[in-house]
């Protein structure tokens, strides 16, 4: 199941941003005070940026693939043997337009209305402009596009086997049913996922453009976003729990110290 392993890149983004969190902590209990030096400032605000970009253009690749395996299943497979490729370039494609901003010094700074090292948003707005549009706008109209396209094959699917029913019960047309049912539930489970991240990120996101743009903000509102966007690296783990039985199913094993099923079955068989 392809969608796994995309998943994984977004665990990955989870975990990235999921370790800033005692920097930004750190930096609140010393009432505003960075400790942790320039380079430290730097790889703070880079990783943030590029966690939260690259977490964008997973969730992207992920309704891509429910777009394919739904309505183009032939294709389907061949983006299966080139995901890896594509997540390699993703994340290539990431680190190469956020490391432009490496070649200046201030490039990243302490945000003081956020607690957090960030780009200089006031010092280069055309820079967080042009983030915001290829990381958060244009993975979003992708993703806006593949689920209408989703749910409209849905709706046309279910009508064609309404027609069916009343013409036929084979067992084929059940296994059809069957098929679409599982690819349609997975495709859920990545909607919630999407739309989670999207309210939390989106607010961020805007706050940021203000606060480039010099708009001015209320007292603490900027550092509510940049907190409301880093709880979504907590949430994530919850959707998959709530939505997803299989994944349900595992966790329980993990907590209850058992074996996978397929470790059962080989030491049964040895």
């Amino acid at each position: 199941y392809i969608s796994g392993f995309i998943m994984g890149n977004l665990m990955m983004c989870d975990l990235l941003l999921g370790a800033m969190i005692p920097l930004s902590i750190n930096t609140i209990i010393s009432d505003g005070e960075w400790k942790f030096g320039d380079i430290g400032c730097t790889i703070s605000g880079f990783a943030i940026t590029a966690a939260n970009c690259a977490a964008n253009w997973a969730l992207c690749l992920v309704s891509v693939e429910r777009y394919l395996a739904i309505l183009y299943p032939f294709n389907h497979s061949v983006y299966v043997q080139y995901v890896k490729y594509i997540s390699i370039v993703l994340w290539f494609f990431v680190l190469a337009h956020n490391s432009v901003m490496l070649h200046y010094d201030d490039a990243f700074i302490l945000i003081e209305d956020m607690y957090m090292c960030g780009p200089n948003l006031r010092s280069y707005p055309l820079y967080i402009v042009l983030l915001n549009l290829f990381d958060l706008v244009l993975p979003n109209i992708i993703i806006v596009y593949t689920y209408i396209k989703i749910h409209k094959e849905v709706q046309r699917h279910n009508r064609e086997i309404a027609v069916n029913t009343l013409r036929s019960t084979s067992t084929k047309g059940d296994d059809l049913d069957m098929n679409s049912s599982t690819e349609w539930k997975a495709a859920l489970v990545i909607i919630a996922i999407v739309g989670v991240f999207n309210v939390c990120w989106i607010p961020f996101g805007v706050g940021m453009l203000a606060y480039a743009l010099h708009a001015p903000l209320p007292h603490g509102l900027a550092a509510s976003l940049f907190w409301v966007a880093l709880t979504q690296a907590g949430v994530n783990p919850l959707v998959y729990t709530i939505l997803n039985r299989t994944y349900r199913k595992e966790i329980m094993r993990m907590l209850k110290c058992q074996l996978p099923i397929q470790r059962e079955l080989s030491a049964v068989s040895l």
